[in-house]
């Protein structure tokens, strides 16, 4: 947005020495090259920075949920053993995930061939499909009571979303002492 900023500042300046040298000409030129220039920059502005803000705020709301329900995933339960009321919570942790994975997919839609600093599109449709298999797996088979099992898969396909999405995970935290 800076850059069309001073793009326009510079169309006017130029502007503004045609019509103090009298020339035709170069008024002309510097009219036509300031909407070259303010059209290369809304292109860019469409192309990229307007995804690129976008991912930004698919990193933001994928960390948020990767936070807030955490406490589901590392905590699967079985079927068996659950109230109602726990298992409508998870059924809604479960849903607002795979929510998350639809605006992954969606974006993906969306995107041109120009994106520097968003991953590769088949990196963004493996993290839709692992956000998917977290949204899936919050509860173990019926019956078997291998929480431990699922919590440990669930805590690893956490992990890689966060890689995926250059997010800092808690283990890395722990490991290097760094806190993001």
């Amino acid at each position: 947005m800076d850059a069309l900023i001073s793009a326009v500042e510079q169309g006017f300046s130029e502007v503004a020495y045609a019509v103090a040298s009298n020339s035709k000409y170069s008024m002309l030129l510097t009219i036509v090259s300031g909407v070259i220039v303010f059209v290369l920059c809304e292109c860019i502005k469409e192309i990229w920075l307007e995804p690129l803000q976008e991912y930004k705020r698919l990193r933001q709301k994928t960390a948020k949920m990767l936070t807030l329900y955490a406490n589901y995933y590392c905590n699967v339960i079985d079927l068996a053993d659950a109230t109602d009321a726990q298992i409508k919570k998870y059924d809604e942790a479960g849903k607002s995930l795979r929510e998350l994975a639809a605006d992954v997919e969606g974006f993906i839609e969306c995107l041109s061939w120009f994106k520097p600093g968003i991953p590769a599109k088949k990196d963004l449709y493996r993290l839709s499909r692992e956000i998917i298999f977290l949204s899936n797996n919050m509860f173990c088979a019926f019956d078997t009571h291998e929480y431990h099992v699922d919590s440990e898969m669930n805590r690893d396909q956490a992990n890689a979303i966060r890689q995926i999405m250059k997010l800092y995970s808690r283990e890395y935290q722990r490991k290097y002492g760094e806190k993001g």
